[in-house]
């Protein structure tokens, strides 16, 4: 893929501007950065820090998350594509959604939805979870700033994270690199957990591991 292409289609998934938050496209593109560096000059530049704002997901949000959940932008990358019901997503939220950590995350004008749980595959303990945002796809120093709370938030946990990312979401899955995640190996027990967890085609995910 020439360079262009990447930079026309990190673009489209992430609709960031060339002169947008201090974002230096080419390395994270090119893995070319210092990772400490980097993160801290794109969430330094657009002042995420001082307005970078959590709270617990309560029942107030029950209908907003679930009109948030099935708009089109982040239906696009779930494994789960499908529209969800009124009464189906009630009866999830009554059930599923009190077994895992919620949060609303808002930075400036955008809210992001996140939530993570802990969860045993072969006797071997792991984290998973995931996020979808209110509105239009969000910057990339904001999808940066929110995971890497999670990842901070999460380490008292002591449990390894496991994820599947779309190999057409490259915005998610150069961002999630630049954190620190990586591919799992074929031969890797994680590997095994994480295709047996998702139950996904490795033609069409990536399978990391953090």
């Amino acid at each position: 893929m020439s360079p262009e292409l990447k930079e026309k289609m990190f673009f489209k998934n992430s609709q960031v501007t060339k002169n947008g938050k201090g974002l230096i496209l080419k390395e994270i593109l090119d893995f070319k950065y210092n990772k400490k560096k980097l993160i801290k000059k794109i969430t330094t530049k657009s002042k995420i820090n001082n307005n970078f704002k959590v709270s617990k997901t309560s029942i107030q949000d029950i209908n907003n998350y679930l009109y948030c959940r099935n708009k089109k932008i982040n239906r696009k990358y779930m494994i789960n594509k499908k529209e969800i019901s009124n009464l189906e997503h009630y009866n999830w939220w009554l059930n599923d959604f009190q077994n895992r950590e919620n949060f609303n995350i808002s930075i400036e004008d955008r809210k992001i939805f996140v939530w993570h749980k802990l969860i045993k595959i072969n006797d071997n303990k792991y984290l998973v979870g995931g996020w979808f945002s209110s509105g239009a796809d969000i910057p990339i120093n904001y999808k940066i700033a929110t995971i890497k709370w999670q990842l901070e938030y999460t380490k008292k946990y002591k449990a390894r994270w496991i994820a599947v990312i779309k190999k057409n979401n490259i915005a998610t899955f150069k961002t999630n690199t630049l954190l620190g995640w990586k591919k799992s190996s074929k031969n890797d027990r994680i590997f095994k957990d994480t295709k047996l967890y998702f139950n996904v085609s490795t033609k069409l995910y990536y399978l990391m591991h953090y």
